[in-house]
């Protein structure tokens, strides 16, 4: 490795360890995974081996995989750095959706020694006739932020691509990247498959972490609920520094919109050094802003997780992050962005958009402190992503059966494969199943023994439908010149009238019309009514923090209040005294009850502090299981810290009911049919069932600029559905829809081990006389839904005076 620790001496470093043990790794042939924190140099460490062997000129020699096209275009800036000094004849590529078509044209006739792609480019080649004899020269494959690809269908679509890849090189070698996982030997697993042994590589570089919490000179105006966050402004305009780079991340991409628009009003010399960044922004504005982050044109960037991942931001010196990031690794991740770099701390300002998320951010300290960060579950089996894989194999040349399943079996997701379920696939996908009247289910078809594409045109739309990413239905959004800006909700914008005002792309925009799927605006100089939308927007508490922070909330029970700093005390305490005065404070093996009554009517909150989609599937069963005892109507709220039963009858029983069938109402018994009765699956796995049947190619999108709409696309999955239910209901991909429902939307797992732990927990049943601090953000969460603004504000503003004469805190 002499060469290459001359490139390492020449720019003042020394290789690390771990890149040494990795380099060494490689040269015996060993496959792995190299976990060491963000900024380490994971990437000189995975290319390293197989740029030493580099023979140029010969075709594909390196694989590199990235989740993000960004990353793409960072890394591919790195290696041909290195490969100048040690191989300057070597060719390297990317190919992303983003490639001109002159790229993807040359690399059709032959291609370079190392491409850089992401997952569905790499689908999309396998789909030709000769790449897969193209890669025999192949020595190594990088899989870089695995643990993002890992939770996901595009983890899997991965797997089945080096499935059918590397029985041509049994030689080769596959190396994946990650900085947070907890996971480590099962992510290993994953991404070398069974053919080959995991090595994991795994180094504890001293990078410090500082996390410090923005509180404002007086901590009375850190709200007690709500998630903008925009009471803390004047605090971070106080911070904010003109010549230091700086990036404020945000949870949502309307908080993005929100927090831009806010900091550039009360800051307009900032004007041309401020910019925002998020995922539905024009891919040309994302370029420029990232590009202008790194020459320190731009020094300001309000974004999401847009810039989370691996992105070289070497001149980022501070980090902000509005509100929780629901995940140890979350923050670990974003931290990382400031002084990105091997050796040097990272530090990060949080700004809690409530009182209760300072105790998060202490919670997330604990758990760095232990070396805690969350584990990352992949899925397992899914049949649309197999299908779509069969076809993509079909498209490049005909197939034999056997040989395929023996490819697939090899990957971890799919090593429990039946030979049954794989023929089912195979059947549905040359038969059409209850849908074989018509011809384009039926897209396969058995010549000689071997699987082949039915006609030309499946083909044609099967390349245009490679892949797992199944966006929330999105119209691009034009100015009236033409240009392009981003995309917003189709459900958001189909509800504007022309003239409305909007806020989008961190300008206030008038609303012109939709045609043909674009939406047009000009620019306005008024005030925005509202916000562009985007699906997706609340982020859940992962397990791994919910736990931390029980365990702190035990703590603070008994008095224990190291953990939190002087200016997080003078927050927490005046809403957790209210709390004890009012109620009362549960410990990690408690669970708080709270009965209540009101105007609306009786209130039941329960709080296990495990997190929103557990949280929804709990008051939901809850709902169904005291119905069926005692009858009534229920509203129900949740947060992550706990949910809200609002009976219309104010004397409900709620506090006998759970005394006397606490047992039956948790109990595990029936648990999944009760569910499924509680919040209609039907209508949930219907929903649902679109991005299956888009997945596994049973409803086309479109053409590129003439995509259908949302409607269209969900009448069109609905209908196989009601045909599925009805005449094929032991249909694979009709009960995938509904067992990833369940898993989904209540993190199902989780949700049986809250369950559990429930059932063993000491219950603290208690009558309030009014809403506690805890009840009182759960009763926003079902306010904030159905009054205005201003309405909701005077009935806070009520309710803190309440407190305030009853308690004298606060």
């Amino acid at each position: 490795m002499s060469s290459l620790e001359e490139w390492f001496s020449a720019r003042g470093f020394t290789p690390a360890k771990f890149q040494r043990e990795t380099w060494a790794a490689y040269a015996a042939g060993k496959s792995g995974l190299i976990h060491v924190p963000t900024g380490s140099g994971k990437t000189l460490a995975a290319f390293g081996g197989p740029l030493k062997e580099l023979r140029p000129g010969k075709g594909l020699q390196i694989l590199y995989l990235s989740p993000l096209r960004a990353v793409i275009r960072d890394v591919e800036k790195v290696v041909t750095d290195v490969c100048s000094s040690l191989s300057p004849a070597a060719i390297i590529e990317s190919r992303t959706g983003d490639s001109p078509a002159k790229t993807r044209a040359k690399q059709r006739k032959r291609l370079p020694d190392i491409l850089l792609t992401t997952p569905e480019s790499l689908s999309l080649l396998l789909s030709k006739p000769d790449f897969r004899e193209k890669t025999t020269h192949l020595r190594c494959v990088i899989l870089d932020e695995w643990h993002e690809l890992l939770g996901s269908k595009r983890g899997i679509q991965v797997e089945l691509a080096l499935s059918r890849i590397l029985p041509m090189n049994p030689d080769a070698r596959v190396w994946a990247l990650s900085g947070t996982l907890a996971n480590l030997d099962e992510a290993a697993r994953y991404a070398v498959g069974l053919a080959r042994e995991p090595h994991i590589v795994s180094e504890k570089i001293a990078r410090p972490l500082v996390i410090k919490t923005l509180i404002p000179r007086d901590p009375r105006t850190v709200p007690w609920t709500g998630h903008l966050g925009m009471r803390l402004l004047p605090s971070v305009l106080s911070e904010l520094d003109q010549e230091k780079s700086t990036l404020i991340f945000t949870n949502t991409r309307s908080q993005a919109e929100l927090w831009f628009q806010a900091i550039l009003e009360a800051k307009p010399e900032m004007a041309g050094a401020i910019a925002l960044h998020h995922s539905s922004l024009a891919t040309k504005t994302r370029w420029f802003v990232e590009e202008s982050l790194k020459n320190g044109s731009i020094k300001w960037v309000v974004c999401t997780s847009s810039l989370d991942l691996g992105v070289d931001f070497g001149p980022v010196e501070l980090v902000f992050q509005i509100g929780s990031a629901k995940g140890i690794s979350r923050l670990l991740q974003r931290a990382g962005r400031a002084n990105h770099r091997p050796g040097e701390p990272s530090e990060i300002h949080f700004v809690p958009t409530q009182a209760l998320e300072v105790l998060e951010i202490a919670a997330v300290r604990a758990a760095v402190e232990k070396n805690l960060v969350e584990s990352r579950r992949p899925p397992r089996g899914a049949v649309d992503v197999l299908e779509q894989h069969l076809v993509t194999l079909a498209c490049a040349k005909p197939f034999s059966p056997d040989e395929v399943f023996s490819e697939v079996k090899n990957t971890v997701s799919y090593s429990e494969l039946s030979r049954e379920i794989f023929d089912w696939v195979l059947n549905h996908l040359l038969s059409g199943g209850s849908l074989s009247s018509y011809p384009q289910f039926r897209k396969l078809e058995i010549i000689d023994g071997k699987v082949r594409v039915a006609s030309p045109l499946i083909t044609r739309f099967h390349r245009m439908s490679i892949g797992t990413i199944v966006s929330d239905a999105l119209i691009t959004v034009y100015l009236s010149n033409r240009k392009k800006i981003g995309v917003a909700e189709e459900r958001y914008l189909s509800r504007m009238k022309s003239g409305d005002t909007f806020l989008f792309a961190g300008r206030t925009l008038e609303f012109i019309m939709i045609r043909d799927m674009k939406a047009y605006a000009r620019p306005s100089r008024g005030k925005p009514a509202t916000t562009a939308r985007w699906l997706g927007g609340k982020l859940p508490i992962s397990d791994s923090l919910s736990h931390e922070l029980r365990a702190l909330l035990s703590e603070v029970k008994e008095g224990n209040l190291e953990r939190l700093s002087l200016s997080e005390r003078a927050v927490l305490e005046p809403l957790l005294d209210t709390q004890k005065i009012q109620s009362g404070l549960p410990n990690e093996n408690e669970i708080l009850f709270e009965f209540s009554q009101s105007r609306e009517g009786g209130h039941c909150f329960i709080f296990p502090f495990e997190g929103r989609l557990v949280h929804e599937g709990l008051a939901s069963l809850l709902a169904y299981r005291l119905g069926r005892i005692e009858k009534s109507s229920f509203g129900l709220s949740m947060s992550d810290y706990g949910i809200e039963l609002l009976s219309d009858d104010r004397d409900y029983p709620f506090q006998t009911l759970f005394t006397e069938h606490g047992d039956a109402l948790f109990s595990e018994v029936n648990l999944l049919p009760d569910l499924v009765q509680s919040i209609q699956i039907g209508e949930f796995s219907k929903r649902h069932f679109r991005e299956i049947a888009r997945i596994s190619g049973m409803i086309f999108q479109g053409y590129p600029g003439s995509e259908k709409t949302a409607r269209q696309l969900q009448v069109s999955s609905s209908l196989i559905y009601d045909v599925l239910e009805k005449y094929e209901p032991e249909n694979l991909l009709f009960k995938q829809s509904r067992s990833e429902v369940v898993e989904r939307q209540f993190e199902w797992d989780r949700l049986l081990r809250a369950m559990d732990r429930i059932r063993r927990a000491k219950i603290l049943m208690l009558k309030t006389p009014r809403f506690s601090p805890f009840a009182f953000s759960l009763v926003f969460e079902r306010m904030a839904g159905k009054v205005s603004t201003e309405t909701l504000q005077e009935r806070l503003a009520k309710m803190a005076k309440k407190w305030t004469a009853a308690t004298g805190v606060g």
